[in-house]
C-alpha cells in the first residue's frame, strides 16, 4: 500500500478528533479541563498543581493533553518531557510526546518505540500509535498496531471501526486490520454503516473462515432489506428458489426466518391458527377475531416468498367470514419487496389487492392474480384489513384463510 492511500491531510484532523472521542476524551478540547480522580479540573488549577507537586508525573500528563488539544505542542512536549523524566514508563506520555514531534515535524519514529515498548498492553497506546504510523506512511506498522488494538475493543467497537474506516478503505480493513477472529462483531457494523460491497467482502471472508453459522439469518435479512430476496432465500433456506409456486397454506410455520409467516400484535385483532373441522386443506386454518372496538390498519400476517421477474402470478386460496360488521373488510393482498440500490424504473414498488370480504359468508375460492414487474425478485403477502374513514369503522368478526398457494401462470391464464 502506498502513503497516498493512508489518509489525505485533510482528513488527519477529522481522525484525531473520532480518535479523541474514542480514546475517552484525553484532550479536551476547548473545555480545557480534564477528569482527575472524578474531578473536573481546569488548565489554571493543572499548572498550579504542577508547581506545588512537580514530581507527580499524572500532573504533568495530564497538562500536556490539555496543551497538545490547544496546539501548544512546544508547551506539551515540555510538559511530556517532565512526566517521563517522573514516571519513565509512562506509555501514554510517551505516545503524546511522539504526536507532539509529528506536529512539530521531528521524526517520532524512536518516540514511538518507546510508546510501544511500554505500552502493549494499552487499547489506548497502540491505537494511537496506530494513527501517528499511519500519518507516516508506515503502512504495514500501522496494521500491526491496529491489529493489536482491536483485541482490547472488547464491548463497543464501532468508534474503533470508524476510525480504521478514516484511514483505510474497505478491502485493507477487512483482509488485514481485521483478524478472522474479529469479523463476527465487525459484521453488525457493516451492515448498519458500509456500502453493500464492503458487507459482501466481509461477508465471504467470514464464510471463507467457517464463522457464518450464526450470523447467516442476520445477514439474510440484510439481503432481504436490500431487496435482493433470491440471494437471501438460498442463504437462509440452502434450497432452490421456489419461482414457479409455494404453497402457503401452513401457518403454523413461523419464526425460522422471514421467508415463514410472521404475526404481530395489533389493538383490536387476534390472529392465530385454530382447528378447523370443514378446512379443505388440513385441519387447522388461519383466523383473524376482530373485537368490535377498534378501526385497525393491519398488515400483522404476512409472508415473504421470491418471484421470478416479470412473470405473473395468481394467489389463491379458500376464505370465510362470520359476522363482518364494518364498512371495510378484510382480504388478501401482495406488495413488491423494493430495492434499495435499484432503478426507480424497477422499484418493484406495487401493490395488488383481493376483493374484500365482508357480513358472514361460507367458504369459497378466494383468488387474484398480479404481474411482477422486472428487476422484481420478491413479493409478500398480506392477510391484511386496511382503517377506514367510513361511519361504520369499528370492525367485529372472523375472517378465516385456508390453503393458500402462490403460483406461476401464463397471461392468458390470468385472464381466467
Amino acid at each position: 500500500m502506498t502513503s497516498s492511500r493512508i489518509v489525505s491531510a485533510a482528513g488527519l484532523a477529522v481522525v484525531c478528533v473520532t480518535l479523541t472521542a474514542i480514546l475517552g476524551a484525553s484532550l479536551l478540547g476547548l473545555r480545557t479541563v480534564v477528569d482527575l480522580r472524578g474531578e473536573r479540573v481546569t488548565h489554571e488549577a493543572l499548572t498550579a498543581a504542577v508547581r506545588r507537586v512537580p514530581w507527580n508525573a499524572r500532573y504533568w500528563r495530564e497538562l500536556a493533553f490539555v496543551q497538545q488539544a490547544f496546539g501548544m505542542h512546544e508547551a506539551a512536549a515540555t510538559s511530556f518531557r517532565s512526566a517521563i523524566d517522573r514516571f519513565p514508563a509512562c506509555a501514554r506520555c510517551w505516545v503524546g510526546m511522539a504526536e507532539t514531534e509529528l506536529a512539530r515535524g521531528i521524526d517520532p519514529r524512536a518516540t514511538l518505540d518507546k510508546a510501544v515498548a511500554y505500552g502493549r498492553s494499552s487499547t489506548t497506546v497502540r491505537t494511537r500509535a496506530a494513527v501517528v504510523y499511519a500519518r507516516l506512511g508506515e503502512a504495514g506498522r500501522a496494521l500491526a498496531e491496529f491489529s493489536a488494538a482491536l483485541g482490547g475493543h472488547r464491548e463497543d467497537r464501532r468508534d474503533f471501526f470508524v476510525l480504521l474506516h478514516q484511514i483505510y478503505d474497505d478491502s485493507t480493513v477487512v483482509e488485514q486490520v481485521l483478524a478472522p477472529e474479529d469479523l463476527r462483531s465487525y459484521m453488525p457494523f457493516a451492515w448498519r454503516e458500509r456500502p453493500p460491497s464492503a458487507v459482501r467482502a466481509a461477508w465471504q471472508r467470514l464464510v471463507e473462515t467457517g464463522q457464518e453459522d450464526s450470523l447467516t439469518r442476520f445477514h439474510a435479512s440484510w439481503l432481504l432489506g436490500r431487496g435482493n430476496v433470491h440471494e437471501a432465500y438460498r442463504l437462509a433456506r440452502s434450497a432452490e428458489l421456489p419461482l414457479d409456486g409455494v404453497e402457503l397454506g401452513d401457518f403454523d410455520e413461523r419464526g425460522r426466518d422471514r421467508f415463514d409467516w410472521t404475526f404481530e400484535r395489533v389493538d383490536g385483532v387476534r390472529a392465530d391458527v385454530a382447528a378447523c373441522r370443514d378446512c379443505r386443506h388440513g385441519d387447522r386454518a388461519l383466523r383473524l377475531r376482530f373485537d368490535g372496538n377498534e378501526n385497525p390498519h393491519f398488515v400483522g400476517v404476512r409472508r415473504t416468498v421470491p418471484v421470478r421477474p416479470g412473470a405473473t402470478y395468481r394467489l389463491a386460496g379458500r376464505v370465510r367470514s362470520l359476522e363482518i360488521t364494518s364498512a371495510r373488510g378484510p382480504q388478501l393482498l401482495v406488495r413488491g419487496v423494493r430495492r434499495r440500490d435499484a432503478h426507480p424504473s424497477v422499484d418493484c414498488a406495487f401493490e395488488a389487492r383481493g376483493p374484500e370480504v365482508r357480513l358472514t359468508r361460507p367458504w369459497h375460492d378466494y383468488s387474484f392474480t398480479f404481474a411482477v414487474p422486472d428487476g422484481c425478485e420478491g413479493v409478500r403477502v398480506f392477510v391484511a384489513r386496511y382503517s377506514t374513514q367510513e361511519l361504520n369503522r369499528l370492525i367485529e368478526g372472523e375472517f378465516w384463510v385456508d390453503g393458500l398457494r402462490l403460483a406461476s401462470v401464463s397471461p392468458e391464464q390470468s385472464a381466467d
